[in-house]
């Protein structure tokens, strides 16, 4: 693998947990927040989300680092 693909890689997986972060967050906006509502083990899902997507843009942003550093 390039890291040109590689970085492709990665942003679609950027992509893959924006959108189910955005999921859990839409979930959250309809749900009451109430005892019996939203648990802490939703928020952490959301959580685990929010830094998996940190994650990945650190591995990205490297890798273009990288290829800045590769050229002659």
């Amino acid at each position: 693998m390039t890291i040109d693909e590689l970085i492709e890689n990665f942003q679609g997986q950027i992509m893959i947990a924006q959108e189910e972060k955005d999921k859990l967050e839409a979930e959250f906006s309809d749900t009451k927040l109430n005892p019996y509502g939203i648990t802490t083990i939703d928020f952490s899902k959301r959580q685990e989300q929010y830094e998996l997507i940190l994650k990945l843009q650190g591995a990205v942003e490297g890798l273009q680092l990288a290829l800045i550093h590769e050229l002659p």
